[in-house]
């Protein structure tokens, strides 16, 4: 009797220790191809304990690549008496993903034979969603300080030619063997100029900083449409002059955005289809949004204008101050700022372009809350 109890307790215990660790064993008798599954395997597949599991069903919680793999290891282990040590991802009889490990060693019989399976198998989920947590924000922090660094590049070069020209200018001023008084007007003027263009590159520069630097950014439920008629209010006069046309399909209306960025990204975006626009017909913009295979949000801008060699300027296109049209009021500024704002938020952004035939912009909005 007091053998039985202890039996019985041994027992809840290291039940209470597998349903801790959410660690299960199973087994399968080749002789008679069952599995079986101790409480926690049951548990973590969610099926209720006890129900008649077969070799077939079995397989069957896994999701494709993660059967391809174990069904070829399994079949190894039978072969070559290997052991494994997998993780794997199942989808359970309620329908939810789980990551599982699972570990098999065989059981060698009489003359070599391998007649059994038995391994464990343990819920971890959680610490395979903590590490790609881990390894997402790793790879945010190794990107966010490769654009700075880039960045504090692009500041470098920008403000030391700025710095140059005016130090130039001043020194021209002050060379007492220059007196011809009107040269030395148009010197100041030249000082006026630069000044301004120095005053516009900080602008620029301030509000890439504020982007790359920004770590919280509010998000809302942002209409398409109606950031669709405020941009279209901004641009009324181009519009008009142009006679462009704005053609909308917006599968997916509202999005959990920064309100203020997505406006930006429709302003330079439909701001730079008019300004490259092609000079033997007028403007045509199609805007559209919808959600790819993947269920990813997704924005798309197809215009007719000018289009870009892409050959020639893939590397220019989202730079700062990178230019690839001969327009006088190209200033390289405006993609960079939407690439930024699109990146910051964990999303893309990809371009197609044929000269003369027109550009497509398409992003792909990250709209999970954070």
């Amino acid at each position: 009797m007091e053998s039985e109890l202890k039996n019985t307790q041994l027992s809840l215990l290291m039940d209470e220790m597998a349903d801790m660790a959410n660690i299960g064993a199973w087994e399968v008798d080749l002789r008679v191809n069952k599995p079986i599954w101790s409480k926690e395997v049951y548990k973590i597949h969610e099926v209720e304990y006890g129900t008649e599991v077969g070799m077939d069903q079995a397989f069957s919680f896994y999701t494709t690549e993660s059967q391809e793999l174990l069904q070829a290891k399994f079949s190894n282990t039978i072969t070559t008496g290997e052991p494994y040590d997998l993780e794997l991802e199942i989808i359970t009889a309620k329908g939810n993903r789980k990551w599982v490990r699972s570990i098999c060693r065989p059981i060698i019989g009489e003359n070599s034979v391998i007649h059994l399976l038995r391994g464990s198998f343990q819920d971890i989920t959680r610490q395979v969603e903590e590490k790609d947590l881990k390894s997402k924000a790793q790879a945010l922090i190794e990107d966010q300080n490769s654009r700075l660094v880039n960045f504090a590049h692009i500041i470098s070069h920008n403000l030391r030619s700025h710095v140059g020209n005016l130090k130039m200018l001043t020194n021209l001023i002050k060379d007492p063997e220059i007196t011809d008084q009107n040269f030395k007007l148009d010197l100041i003027d030249n000082v006026e100029t630069v000044t301004e263009n120095l005053d516009t590159t900080l602008s620029d520069l301030n509000e890439a900083v504020k982007i790359q630097t920004t770590i919280h950014h509010q998000r809302e439920l942002v209409n398409l449409e109606l950031i669709l008629i405020s941009v279209e209010q901004i641009l009324s006069r181009s519009l008009l002059e142009k006679s462009a046309k704005i053609s909308t399909d917006f599968k997916v209306a509202d999005v959990n955005y920064v309100g203020q960025y997505l406006e930006s990204i429709f302003l330079n975006l439909i701001s730079n289809s008019l300004k490259y626009s092609h000079p033997d017909r007028a403007p045509q913009v199609k805007i559209s949004s919808g959600k790819t295979e993947a269920g990813e949000v997704y924005l798309q801008f197809e215009d007719n204008g000018v289009g870009i060699d892409l050959e020639l300027n893939k590397d220019k296109v989202f730079g700062l101050y990178k230019t690839f049209h001969k327009n006088k009021d190209s200033r390289g500024v405006g993609l960079f700022l939407v690439k930024s704002q699109i990146e910051t938020l964990g999303g893309t952004i990809t371009v197609e372009s044929e000269v003369n035939r027109g550009t497509t912009f398409k992003i792909i909005l990250n709209v999970k809350k954070g």
